[in-house]
């Protein structure tokens, strides 16, 4: 790169332990040689502990503490890599904020790897949220993986979640979705109509209505309306037309993305190999009611006593 190309650009690099060396070393002695000025920003106060392919590594000072940055004070973020770094930065509240500052100001953002590694979420009290994988390791959790996805539209998708982060949980949304789940007498049909549109605040969501959303924006289909046309070509031969429509967002379900033909359903694999018949299942035929923490052990069954016994 060019010396001085980048002379007056301020450039923030929010990190804590646990980045990929390289994906930090490298840029920066880029953006230094092209005249940039970058400073490392990270929740931790004096150094931040870099990792290389395998280990920890060295430790470099850190120039300016989270607390005390200011977005207005850089005109480019860059967000390295590494497993452990991108996960406990989402973890903190104000790494997420600092970050989303970039995008809500149309400044440059820089991702490397897994720098922009982040699930977007719908909560009742915080709204729409950036949070780390680790919050879902305890969970029973599968993908639904939408089929040909352009990398293009990929990225929009993407863009679409990140600016609606901070937006409302839409609470008559949920409502009426209880009212849809639920075994009311009414037809599933008319059921599903009760909860179109929700609260019609653009700005409040639900999980449901924000993914559905979000492949809506980009004409991704998840479970269509679709009607037929029957066109005729002047020649008396008709030709029967499928035609697709978008379903409004509101009117979608979690499961609907399970049953959609179109996502393919992915579970996490089993780490290790597995054999059914060297399960680890506890001594006494343990049965489990539901999916509760009280369990109910069947006795094993008395032994016959023999003659003279």
């Amino acid at each position: 790169m060019a010396k001085d190309t980048l002379k007056g650009l301020n450039v923030a690099i929010l990190v804590t332990d646990g980045f990929e060396q390289v994906e930090l070393t490298e840029p920066r002695k880029a953006l230094d040689e092209a005249g940039a000025t970058t400073k490392i920003v990270s929740p931790k106060p004096d150094r931040v502990r870099a990792w290389n392919f395998t280990d920890w590594s060295v430790e470099l000072p850190v120039d300016l503490a989270l607390d005390q940055a200011k977005p207005e004070d850089f005109d480019v973020l860059l967000l390295p890599g590494g497993v452990i770094n991108p996960d406990k930065l989402r973890m903190l509240p104000n790494a997420v904020a600092f970050a989303k500052s970039f995008f809500d100001d149309g400044k440059p953002v820089a991702a490397i790897c897994h720098g922009p590694w982040t699930l977007i979420e719908a909560d009742v009290l915080e709204g729409v949220r950036a949070v780390a994988l680790s919050c879902y390791s305890k969970f029973r959790v599968r993908i639904c993986r939408p089929v040909k996805l352009t990398d293009e539209d990929r990225e929009r998708l993407i863009q679409y979640m990140i600016q609606r982060l901070g937006h409302q949980y839409d609470l008559k949304n949920v409502l009426d979705l209880a009212r849809y789940l639920l075994p009311i007498p009414v037809p599933v049909r008319l059921r599903r109509r009760l909860m179109a549109f929700g609260s019609g605040d653009p700005s409040r969501a639900i999980c449901s209505t924000l993914i559905a959303q979000a492949f809506g924006a980009v004409r991704y289909p998840i479970l269509p309306v679709i009607s037929r046309r029957i066109e005729g070509d002047g020649g008396g031969t008709d030709q029967e037309r499928e035609l697709w429509r978008i379903r409004h967002h509101s009117l979608y379900v979690p499961r609907d993305f399970d049953m959609s033909p179109f996502f393919e359903v992915v579970k996490p694999r089993i780490a290790r190999p597995f054999d059914y018949q060297d399960a680890p299942w506890s001594e006494g035929g343990t049965v489990v009611m539901g999916d509760s923490a009280t369990i109910h052990d069947v006795p094993p069954k008395k032994k016959a006593r023999g003659p003279g016994t």
